[in-house]
């Protein structure tokens, strides 16, 4: 069954949960994680953009855990590589905006490269 919606909310300014559903549907059984961490990691992109839609170049922040929690994905990124964040602020700030990627392939998920 090819997941074709997704749904997602900030569980804290370093998580963001997504779910997702078939068809608008929620999955019957959970999800599974394969591999080993750092494989997981590699596959998803956290990009913050510093000034929403504004000319600033959004920049790829480090996915620190992707872990799956029944028909959820909660994946936790570290903003501190920022240049207006700095040390003590990993967190995404107001005013700025995100794009979540998964670069990977398996025929229960979107599609590699597609972004929620």
């Amino acid at each position: 069954m090819a997941v074709n919606t997704t749904a997602h909310q900030t569980l804290t300014q370093t998580q963001i949960l997504i779910n997702f559903t078939a068809g608008g549907a929620p999955l019957a059984t959970g999800l599974a994680v394969t591999g080993t961490v750092a494989q997981q990691n590699a596959l998803w992109t956290v990009r913050i953009d510093p000034d929403g839609a504004g000319p600033l170049v959004p920049i790829v922040v480090p996915v620190t855990s992707v872990v799956p929690l029944g028909l959820n994905l909660q994946v936790t990124f570290n903003a501190t590589g920022m240049p207006t964040h700095g040390a003590g602020r990993p967190f995404i700030m107001p005013g700025e905006t995100m794009t979540v990627q998964y670069g990977g392939w398996s025929r229960s998920r979107s599609n590699p490269g597609s972004s929620i």
